[in-house]
């Protein structure tokens, strides 16, 4: 688990992709990323990390499309969103809309994020 990074960014711009935040300047309005480049936070969608690791101890992030295993055999997929009015992270599940808090729940799987992948719906699993 990368306990560095707390931070990660859509480049918005080409080439797009999701890169790990090195740096953020505030005062010179941009981002550095993979050491030594950078670009103007206008440019990026920035994402927020949770804190917290999903079952193969990887990072979770705002943004980051899971699988919530609600049994054994039986999963859905849900997005991962802040939410202001009670601060928390949860994972919005796509189909049945439920809500999860993800600090006390165990079984969440990283599958990809909104920006690179296209999920839509649960299922059994293999």
């Amino acid at each position: 688990m990368n306990e560095r990074h707390r931070f990660r960014a859509w480049l918005k711009t080409a080439p797009q992709r999701m890169v790990d935040v090195d740096c953020i300047d505030y005062t010179g309005n941009k981002i550095w990323y993979d050491k030594t480049l950078s670009c103007s936070l206008d440019d990026v969608i920035l994402l927020v990390c949770t804190g917290f690791p999903d079952k193969n101890n990887k990072l979770i992030y705002e943004g980051d499309v899971v699988k919530i295993f609600i049994t054994l055999k039986y999963f859905e997929i849900a997005i991962i969103k802040w939410r202001e009015y009670i601060p928390e992270f949860i994972a919005e599940c796509i189909e049945s809309e439920q809500l999860y808090n993800i600090g006390y729940h165990i079984d969440i799987e990283i599958i990809g994020n909104i920006y690179e992948n296209d999920f839509t719906k649960g299922g059994e699993s293999e």
